[in-house]
């Protein structure tokens, strides 16, 4: 009995936030809708206008500035170092793809898609347990995938690295001064390395200082390698002197890491997989229990062995994947 009065209560109030948060939502979906629309009117390539254009303006007006439902739970969250990272670092993949965002208005995104995902999941399944446990399944996807692409594009950056720096080289031995071997890397470069170095000549264009354009070319490199150049090149042009030997050490350097660097992630790569399955099981598993069956998973919250049950596990499946992944990061 007390069972089922506490499901109706979270069902009522979960439906009345979902109502509030609805209406809101449809309002602000209908003012973008009408601004889309007269833009695209406004337009002079007729081509963007039409239900593919207008639904593609404003999934970039929502990656762009977010949802305003859902702004104080992003602002919420953007408040924590960690949260905020993994939000910067979803927004700059977005970004490269030719998405403007933000880390707030992917916060607000992943806040409507979690209330969207227990709403609908409490209204098909009919049971609190799913619903709370399906949009921890999206979140952890989320996060499993900004994860995986970060890593691949850092990977990637990490590989263009010593070409880069081989193309400087040549360009400083033959002459040129240091901005314009930045210039010419840029232009030679590929994606996503080529965006750091082109960064760079904008800032020398727009009037910062070398030393300027240097500094925040460190701070968005984003790799200790790129780092250690740019500051190594920092303190050798307010010196003086040449900084080919500095480019030929980092080389050097840099050549050796990468090569240790492809070994151990082909020697670690199925502990990773492994321990990627492993973390998430434990969270998919359950909600499809629960959706397949609703009443599951009920008796371990029907008494207190049950939850302190539930309780160790939960303990237990963090500490393995914590010790997992200290056993995998291996620093070069």
């Amino acid at each position: 009995m007390e069972g089922g009065v506490f499901l109706a209560a979270s069902c009522a109030a979960g439906f009345a936030c979902a109502f509030s948060a609805g209406c809101a939502l449809c309002a602000d979906m209908a003012r973008v809708y009408a601004a889309v629309v007269a833009q695209e009117e406004l337009s002079d390539d007729a081509r963007s206008f039409g239900v593919g254009g207008i639904i593609e303006s404003m999934a970039r007006y929502y990656a762009r500035n977010g949802v305003p439902a859902c702004s104080a739970a992003a602002r919420a969250m953007v408040r924590a170092s960690r949260f905020r990272r993994l939000f910067d670092d979803a927004a700059g993949i977005m970004r490269r793809r030719g998405w403007d965002a933000t880390g707030e208005s992917v916060a607000s995104l992943v806040s409507f898609a979690t209330c969207c995902s227990f709403v609908v999941t409490l209204v098909t399944s009919r049971t609190l347990i799913a619903a709370c446990l399906v949009p921890l399944c999206v979140v952890s996807a989320a996060v499993v995938a900004v994860s995986q692409v970060k890593a691949k594009e850092q990977d990637l950056l990490r590989d263009q690295v010593p070409d880069a720096l081989r193309c400087m080289e040549a360009c400083l031995h033959a002459g040129l001064s240091l901005p314009q071997a930045f210039a010419e890397v840029a232009s030679e470069a590929r994606d996503p390395l080529k965006e750091l170095f082109l960064q760079v000549t904008r800032d020398i264009d727009l009037g910062f200082s070398v030393q300027d354009a240097l500094s925040r070319f460190r701070r968005n490199a984003g790799l200790d390698e790129l780092k250690f150049v740019a500051m190594a090149l920092d303190v050798q042009y307010a010196c003086g002197g040449s900084a080919t030997p500095v480019l030929r050490s980092a080389l050097r350097s840099l050549s050796a890491g990468v090569d240790l660097r492809r070994s151990l992630r082909v020697q670690t790569a199925q502990a990773r997989l492994s321990a990627q399955v492993v973390s998430v099981m434990p969270v998919f598993l359950p909600a499809i229990l629960s959706l397949v069956s609703p009443g599951f998973l009920e008796p371990f919250f029907e008494s207190s062995y049950g939850m302190a049950m539930l309780c160790a596990a939960l303990c237990m499946q963090v500490a393995g994947v914590v010790i997992v992944r200290r056993m995998l990061d291996v620093g070069i």
